[in-house]
């Protein structure tokens, strides 16, 4: 096993080679993801398998960090522990997409190499929460109870004055 990721891999030969990587790269260097958390300098470790898995050319791996987002209630700083598995069936088009087992995602290649950070990211992008907030939040007690109803003020009406004149 290989102590660092590469940055180019060709998918297929490593999964005749039966290949495997591991390493940690940066949250900052990944383009789509550094904006959406707040702590860019934390390390993912990723380890990577290329094998062959029921006649599939399957890629195995896990992502392991720490992102810190922005809670959506309350506007302060929530971690998330990320610990993530996936297992990736190599298809060389859309028309082969049904013949992987259900346990694997796609993985479409061609002759072109793939980007191990753009695999990575992509997998990171697909664990984060639509909206992240924490479980018990103070802007949760917003909510108003039945008792603390605000007291309705009665309104002035402006047509008050011509009830005045009809007498």
């Amino acid at each position: 096993m290989l102590n660092h990721l590469p940055d180019l891999v060709d998918p297929v030969r490593l999964v005749d080679k039966k290949r495997d990587f591991q390493g940690v790269m940066k949250i900052g260097q990944m383009v789509r993801i550094k904006d959406l958390v707040l702590n860019g300098e934390n390390n993912v470790a990723v380890k990577l398998s290329f094998r062959k898995e029921d006649g599939i050319n399957a890629l195995f791996g896990s992502i392991e960090t720490e992102l810190l987002l922005e809670c959506q209630r309350c506007l302060k700083s929530l971690v998330l522990p990320v610990s993530h598995d996936f297992q990736l069936g190599m298809i060389s088009s859309l028309d082969e997409v049904e013949l992987l087992p259900d346990t694997f995602e796609p993985l479409l290649v061609d002759d072109k190499a793939i980007r191990v950070k753009e695999l990575i990211e992509d997998e990171l992008l697909l664990v984060l929460p639509m909206v992240a907030r924490h479980d018990q939040c103070d802007a949760g007690s917003r909510n108003r109870s039945v008792e603390e109803k605000p007291v309705e003020k009665k309104k002035d009406n402006p047509f008050s004055v011509l009830t005045q004149l009809k007498k």
